[in-house]
């Protein structure tokens, strides 16, 4: 439960929640596939433009415990989620020491009890006590809070990886999701690196930690 104790430590109005990692989805460019049908797959009406689409998830201490890489731009980052049991690992957690994992409004339309959604507009609440209210807005305040730091993660990694910022080759053999999984290693990297935005807003004694058992 030491995710759970730092992010209260930040956040004190999650206490009751016990919000353990956040989680959040990641478009990278794509380059345009040859026949209209593999195009609309992959095709973004807003942006006019290709993707693919990624999910990952951030640990207080800049880990990442679950992800799921190159999926089809028409799906949506809360159906990716359905996928690969990320939800049914999610609720295993909730069920078994009642954690949370706070999410973006993306996931708005997932009823999920295991999942505590931020908000865009952090004045609203469907609370009809004035107390009750008053907390509610606390908590979703928070959560808006807490889901920046998947924000420094998904930063984190294209900050390491500048081929990223590029636009991805289409193909059918592999090849991309294989890149995909070299830029994972991130994760490993960064457990060799002194400074993570997440690790250092959450957990900074682990550093001092690790400096106290080098030297002696």
């Amino acid at each position: 439960m030491k995710y759970v104790s730092a992010i209260e430590a930040r956040h004190s109005a999650l206490k009751e929640e016990k919000v353990r990692c956040s989680m959040d989805g990641l478009k990278l460019y794509l380059e345009r596939p040859h026949d209209d049908t593999t195009q609309s797959k992959y095709f973004n009406g807003c942006t006019n433009d290709h993707y693919i689409t990624n999910v990952f998830m951030f640990n207080p201490d800049r880990t990442i415990p679950m992800i799921y890489i190159n999926i089809l731009e028409c799906v949506h980052d809360s159906q990716v989620t359905g996928w690969e049991n990320i939800h049914a690992k999610l609720e295993t957690m909730f069920n078994k020491y009642g954690v949370h994992c706070a999410v973006d409004t993306g996931f708005g339309k997932i009823a999920k009890a295991f999942m505590l959604k931020s908000v865009q507009d952090n004045l609203s609440s469907n609370k009809k006590m004035r107390k009750e209210a008053r907390d509610d807005v606390r908590v979703k305040r928070a959560a808006t809070s807490m889901c920046q730091s998947t924000e420094w993660g998904m930063r984190g990694f294209q900050a390491s990886f500048s081929r990223m910022k590029d636009c991805l080759d289409y193909e059918d053999c592999g090849e991309r999701h294989f890149v995909m999984k070299m830029y994972v290693l991130f994760d490993l990297r960064s457990w060799l690196e002194e400074f993570h935005q997440i690790r250092n807003t959450y957990m900074s004694w682990l550093d001092i930690e690790a400096y106290k058992e080098f030297t002696n």
